[in-house]
């Protein structure tokens, strides 16, 4: 994890039994740990599924970037070990009634340059802390020059 992996990422285990049937095994990370185990796993195909989310977030969705956000795997009689995700960032929603030029300055000072389109698009910003989204030379006002990212308290 970019900060501290908690209780707040999850990673399921997924078996698909049958065409619409699943079994789902979840388990969560602690605060002391970023390791997952899963035990007693018949073999077969699985499908292994991280996830981030806290109790206050609106919707179900995960709120982090990860490289993979699934890995599928097959299970046999021996172990499994050495599966790792990776958290690339933090989903920041954005929706605008244009299409838009802009930059976001990261907390180390950095910029990266962004074409936000119309209509609901996600962004992955992979540092943790407060960023500031800044148009360039848009002849559309959106009611301030730039706006506030924060990973901690991320909202639409």
């Amino acid at each position: 994890c970019k900060e501290k992996c908690d209780p707040s990422v999850s990673v399921t285990l997924v078996r698909h039994v049958g065409k619409h049937n699943e079994e789902r095994k979840t388990i969560s990370l602690t605060s002391e740990s970023s390791e997952f185990l899963f035990s007693d796993v018949i073999p077969g195909k699985y499908r292994l599924e991280v996830k981030h989310s806290t109790p206050e977030s609106v919707t179900t969705e995960d709120n982090w970037c990860w490289e993979k956000s699934f890995i599928d795997v097959n299970v046999g009689a021996e172990d499994l070990e050495g599966i790792v995700f990776v958290q690339k960032g933090y989903w920041v929603n954005v929706i605008s009634t244009h299409d838009v030029d802009g930059s976001i300055t990261q907390p180390d000072g950095s910029t990266v340059n962004l074409k936000i389109r119309k209509g609901s698009q996600h962004i992955c910003v992979e540092s943790p802390g407060i960023h500031e989204f800044s148009f360039i030379d848009s002849c559309i006002f959106f009611g301030s020059s730039s706006v506030k990212i924060d990973t901690s308290n991320l909202l639409v």
